[in-house]
């Protein structure tokens, strides 16, 4: 085991997690109150925007060392604490066993089709500016 590494991606989840908490703070997800978990749908197709936009950056602009080094402390760490899949299968299943099934659903495409979505733009972004 590489204990940089392990540094760099425990670093890296402390800032993505406290970073989600402090969404949540100022978002909250109430399901008696919000119909979608806005701040978590957000959460993760911004962390997949960046996901993209980090892998398009590296690809084209940094040697294979740097990229490794940067996927323990960004991708693993930062986005790996910020981007919750837990939290979204949780308040999906709430929203089923609410009698919501057409609301889970909605919970389930925006955030798997934004993600993807998101990744492919943040990677296009990032490829046309380090062409």
């Amino acid at each position: 085991m590489d204990v940089v590494n392990l540094i760099m991606v425990m670093t890296g989840c402390a800032l993505g997690g406290g970073s989600r908490y402090l969404i949540d703070l100022w978002w909250p997800y109430d399901p008696g109150l919000n119909e979608l978990p806005i701040a978590i749908i957000g959460i993760n197709i911004v962390g997949s925007a960046l996901a993209g936009a980090h892998l398009g950056l590296t690809v084209s602009v940094f040697p294979l060392a740097q990229v490794e080094q940067s996927n323990f402390f960004f991708v693993t760490g930062v986005l790996g604490g910020f981007t919750t899949f837990s939290a979204f299968s949780l308040q999906t299943l709430e929203m089923l066993l609410d009698g919501e099934p057409f609301l889970a659903l909605a919970n389930v495409g925006i955030s798997v089709v934004g993600g993807l979505l998101a990744a492919a733009l943040g990677f296009s972004v990032a490829q046309a500016i380090s062409a």
